[in-house]
């Protein structure tokens, strides 16, 4: 969940450190680290609250998690990531063009998914 939220802070040190400790090594990784040196600066603050969760796919080694959230704007969005494990963590698996989520589209309502709440 630290993927989306710091994926989106417009900060390139912070998407370099994100995309060094939260995504799986390989192409997709090293593409998201190379697309940081393109990132703009900004506030740092995304904007984005993460609402709930559900998980679409399990084994041990590998999930697959839908992920929604709120925009600044008040929208309900979700998006689909890929995780392996690996060490004592899940780790995000992105494309190999770096994106580290897909099939992004906006939610009506959370129903279906685990509630999330926090700060």
């Amino acid at each position: 969940m630290n993927v989306i939220a710091l994926g989106s802070s417009g900060s390139p040190e912070v998407m370099m450190k994100m995309s060094e400790q939260l995504l799986v090594p390989g192409p997709g990784r090293d593409a998201a680290v190379r697309d940081t040196g393109t990132a703009v600066d900004s506030s740092g603050e995304s904007g984005i609250q993460v609402r709930g969760c559900t998980l679409e796919s399990y084994n041990p080694s590998e999930a697959k998690m839908d992920l929604a959230f709120e925009t600044a704007e008040g929208d309900l969005m979700r998006v689909s990531m890929s995780l392996r494990w690996m060490g004592d963590d899940y780790k995000v698996r992105p494309a190999d063009d770096g994106t580290p989520w897909n099939d992004m589209s906006q939610l009506s309502n959370l129903s279906g998914y685990v509630l999330w709440s926090g700060a």
